[in-house]
């Protein structure tokens, strides 16, 4: 087996990935646990990913649920209290993989990546908070660690209000982490 392009992308998208998800005190994992992951849900590459991003938003969403439910069901990871993961832990998983696979990769020309869920943590709630007076009150009620499906989704739908041109992925002009 060669040693691809598309080969190495996935794997710094997983190491990437893994490094960010990984960090919360709740749920801290390693790098290969969150590569494990990724590889049990991707099993053969990206043609999921690809087909829902022709779609539309809410068939977008509805995959990425399941994507979400997926990795916490591979039981590889647990929270810090030995519950499951929780649904904010996996989105930033899957976030990040995302954003490293198609909006680093410039697929800008695909009206799908605008359906890509940006990665959510405390560093852009907290920048939100403070700088987005639209849904001002739900920008503080969650820790993204702790989230299950309906307030990841709530959190969502709130960016999704924001009326972003570019896609959902351009809330991170918010994100401080980069500063």
């Amino acid at each position: 087996m060669s040693f691809t392009i598309e080969k190495n992308r996935h794997i710094f998208a997983c190491w990437a990935a893994s490094r960010a998800a990984g960090v919360s005190p709740l749920c801290r994992f390693k790098v290969e646990d969150g590569k494990d992951m990724l590889n049990e849900i991707f099993p053969k590459g990206n043609e999921g990913i690809t087909n829902a991003l022709k779609e539309s938003q809410e068939k977008f969403d509805k995959f990425h649920r399941k994507l979400r439910q997926d990795i916490i069901n591979t039981k590889i990871v647990k929270m810090q209290n030995g519950d499951p993961m929780s649904h904010g832990v996996a989105a930033k998983l899957i976030n990040l993989y995302f954003k490293t696979i198609y909006i680093c990769e410039n697929y800008k020309n695909d009206e799908g990546i605008k359906f890509i869920h940006p990665p959510i943590d405390s560093l852009l709630l907290e920048s939100l908070k403070k700088n987005e007076e639209k849904n001002k009150k739900l920008w503080g009620k969650y820790k993204w660690s702790k989230m299950d499906s309906e307030q990841y989704q709530e959190v969502i739908n709130g960016i999704k209000k924001l009326n972003l041109e570019d896609g959902l992925w351009s809330i991170e002009k918010y994100w401080k982490g980069h500063q």
